[in-house]
């Protein structure tokens, strides 16, 4: 017996490296991935043989967040965080998010959902169509569901068509709030890049996210509904140049009354129809424009004499669409050169047409403790900080 004693213990010794080594452990693993497919597969299986039933794309069945346009059923997201939420019994829910195969190639629109307050799906449209089904039973009876397009409108347009939820359940919109803010902005309202905390980078949809921005998150801690009107590269009297001449061909206040301004919604919808502004009144509109301004105006008087023309002009816009909101003119994230300019037409609107409700806010401007996001945008921690100090500023001057 002892000659056999060697070769056993060699035997067990080959046996334990090689399941040190992974090859047992490897074919382990290679039946897990495979029990895994065959789960997914069932449980996709499933929801196949489940009835569905269709949604109305409209307000008795779910809040439109921000500016929509619902045309031949399809409803129409351009605007960073539009979107729509809804509470439901349903199991799941499934939808249809389309765009423009040609555009979308070269510019996916990011979106995401929401299911009970956890982001749960965060999604790139790069083709025509994508049909998306949530799971929404997450041990609770109800549910809350939020698909939000994250990207801008300047990155490309979304649609949700074909929203459908399991037969015998209900879907009814969430409540709204009591307190409503309008933010109108340029790329920083929009969240450029904050997903990408390389400042030598440039502009990506895949690294945009407006739910990451001060506005939205100033919304939150507010708890109040919102609506974004944000474009990357814009302004006032110019939008941004790195020659000094004037970009007028970016310039907010052109686009502000339309539905939206973008490309290649041709055959889709129409983007120069007028927005109506009686679906959303609100109670407060901040307006954060002058940073793309300044590589135009510089320290130019006369430049700069036109940049507080236009913004007094815009404020007529704004305060004829809404008699009875509070105006705060804010700047200073990105730099603060034009902020005197702000709280000179601050000044005289105040003056003369005599509008009481109106102010100026000057945000900290980041000093990189924070980092920077692509181009050179603020990060999500700058965003924080700059909701944290526009939310105690709303609290503290409107008694919110």
């Amino acid at each position: 017996m002892k000659k056999f004693k060697l070769p056993y213990l060699f035997i067990i010794f080959i046996i334990c490296a090689l399941l040190k080594g992974g090859v047992f452990a490897g074919a382990g693993s290679s039946f897990q991935r495979q029990a895994a497919l065959q789960e997914a597969a069932s449980q996709e299986a499933a929801l196949e043989q489940v009835a569905l039933e269709q949604v109305a794309l409209r307000q008795e069945k779910v809040k439109l967040i921000g500016r929509t346009k619902l045309e031949n059923g399809t409803l129409w997201l351009t605007q960073s965080a539009s979107g729509i939420e809804f509470t439901t019994d349903a199991s799941f829910v499934r939808f249809e998010a389309v765009g423009n195969d040609e555009y979308l190639r070269v510019n996916p629109v990011r979106f995401a959902i929401w299911v009970n307050g956890e982001r749960i799906a965060d999604r790139l449209l790069s083709k025509e169509s994508m049909v998306v089904e949530v799971p929404t039973a997450r041990g609770k009876s109800v549910s809350s569901v939020r698909i939000l397009k994250l990207s801008e409108a300047f990155g490309g347009f979304m649609g949700i068509r074909n929203l459908q939820i399991s037969s015998g359940s209900y879907a009814k919109p969430t409540q709204q709030k009591k307190l409503r803010i309008e933010f109108i902005g340029d790329s920083i309202t929009c969240g450029y890049g904050v997903d990408d905390e390389n400042p030598e980078h440039g502009f990506s949809t895949a690294t945009e996210d407006a739910t990451k921005t001060y506005a939205y998150k100033t919304a939150q801690a507010l708890d109040a509904d919102y609506s974004m009107v944000c474009y990357s590269s814009c302004g006032i009297a110019s939008g941004y140049t790195s020659d000094g001449s004037r970009a007028e061909d970016y310039l907010v206040p052109d686009f502000y009354e339309q539905y939206a301004h973008v490309d290649g919604s041709e055959g889709y919808f129409t983007p120069d129809t007028l927005w109506d502004f009686s679906r959303f009144t609100p109670d407060i509109v901040v307006i954060n424009l002058g940073t793309n301004d300044f590589s135009y105006t510089g320290d130019d008087e006369e430049r700069r004499g036109q940049f507080r023309y236009q913004y007094y002009q815009f404020l007529l816009t704004v305060r004829a669409h809404y008699p009875e909101a509070q105006i705060i003119c804010s700047l200073g994230m990105m730099g603060d050169a034009l902020y005197r300019d702000v709280e000179d037409v601050v000044s005289w609107f105040a003056w003369d047409p005599g509008d009481e409700k109106i102010s100026a806010f000057h945000f900290s401007v980041q000093d990189g403790s924070l980092g920077f996001a692509a181009g050179y945008h603020p990060t999500e921690g700058t965003h924080a900080k700059a909701a944290r100090e526009l939310t105690a500023f709303i609290r503290q001057t409107f008694h919110e």
